[in-house]
């Protein structure tokens, strides 16, 4: 709740932002100057809160601010002549040929940890063992070692669906890798060179926690956004290359390269990427889908287009149910909606409600978490089976 207020204070007033389709391009441009790194901090900070809606509305004002993306001519012909397949199936199935896969994640959107979450399950069973995720604290380099998700296991998995993706490869017997490398880059002079230090210390990491052990490990990454892109090439430690250009050098071997942080609803057609609405309209599939080429490959509509394997298109869950939540809630993750204990609904202002596993202690991430205003109707909580505590923050 402390770190929402600060998101919250830091971004300001929101009213502006229900004017950007009426703002110069040139007013856009200050807006995003000004207030672009506040609101993916809120937008961050929503998400963990457990307000995926709310996120999805910041993010989706952050993506109107910025210059639209140009659409590949040949992206569009492909488009035309693709066909969908089962995004679980087509990866697994182009996976068991691979050493190394690499998923990333729009870091504010919670539905895709519940597909990294299916797809983990899916690669465990075809041999794939370690599984590396950009949330863990690089100090740690064995994360969790009794299953335990909690606060200070990591940034990103504070959020309840990270948790649960953490929670079910454990029990899936996955074993976990800390890789980021953060700290080795903060003393660069440049936001260029602090890049292009923690590619590099991220590679060096995994080829030190598990390539030298085994260097024919199967290894699941999970990153967020470009870390996955294998262009620009590796050409040497001096210059520039993300991690997945960086382990294709190192290993002699091509990583399977997935997006799933472009193809999605944001709630508002005007953020989302110019060719998703027409896919997910063309291809009226219910469940996430990549498109398959006619020559057999896979296509990458978005500017990972020539740097990434595959693209996950998410159909639109966004809508809010009679739950008060994202329909995807229901639909993709499973979960079932329970009421706020009515003990717990406050007289006055507003209240951030948590539900934990019974058995589990206050320094473990919620299963859920929903904000709940005196006087207005209170979100349902969403959880899977088993006993619960509530608790709540002011």
């Amino acid at each position: 709740m402390q770190k929402l207020q600060e998101a919250e204070k830091r971004a300001g007033s929101l009213a502006i932002f229900g004017k950007i389709t009426k703002l110069r391009e040139e007013e856009r441009d200050d807006l995003l100057n000004q207030k672009g790194g506040a609101l993916q901090y809120l937008g961050t900070m929503r998400a963990m809160a457990g307000d995926a809606d709310g996120a999805a509305q910041v993010f989706s004002w952050w993506r109107q601010l910025k210059q639209p993306e140009v659409v590949n001519p040949e992206a569009r012909t492909a488009l035309e002549k693709a066909i969908p397949e089962d995004a679980i199936r087509a990866i697994v199935r182009a996976a068991r040929t691979r050493q190394i896969v690499i998923l990333n994640e729009a870091h504010h959107i919670p539905e895709q940890r519940v597909f990294a979450m299916q797809l983990a399950h899916e690669l465990k069973k075809i041999g794939f063992e370690y599984l590396a995720c950009e949330t863990f604290d690089e100090k740690i380099p064995v994360p969790m070692p009794d299953g335990h998700v909690s606060t200070s296991t990591g940034f990103y998995s504070k959020e309840p669906m990270f948790a649960a993706f953490l929670r079910s490869a454990h029990q899936d017997g996955w074993k976990l890798v800390g890789y980021d490398n953060m700290i080795g880059s903060e003393a660069a002079e440049t936001a260029e060179e602090r890049q292009r230090l923690r590619e590099l210390g991220a590679a060096t990491n995994l080829f030190q926690r598990v390539f030298e052990k085994n260097i024919k490990a199967r290894v699941f990454i999970y990153v967020g956004y470009s870390h996955a892109s294998k262009t620009p090439a590796f050409q040497s430690p001096t210059t520039f290359a993300w991690l997945a250009a960086h382990l294709k050098h190192q290993l002699n071997t091509d990583p399977l390269t997935v997006d799933q942080s472009a193809m999605f609803s944001y709630g508002n057609p005007k953020a989302e990427h110019p060719l998703y609405r027409t896919a997910i309209e063309q291809q009226n599939v219910n469940s996430a889908f990549v498109l398959k080429a006619p020559n057999g490959n896979y296509e990458v509509l978005s500017d990972y287009r020539g740097r990434m394997d595959m693209q996950v298109f998410h159909p639109d869950h966004s809508k809010i149910s009679a739950t008060g939540r994202p329909e995807w809630m229901q639909i993709v993750a499973k979960l079932k909606p329970r009421h706020v204990p009515a003990d717990l609904l406050p007289s006055s202002g507003r209240r951030l409600i948590q539900a934990y596993f019974a058995d589990e202690g206050t320094d473990s991430v919620p299963v859920d978490m929903v904000m709940v205003e005196a006087g207005k109707p209170a979100p349902m909580l969403m959880l899977p089976k088993g006993n619960f505590r509530f608790r709540f923050e002011e």
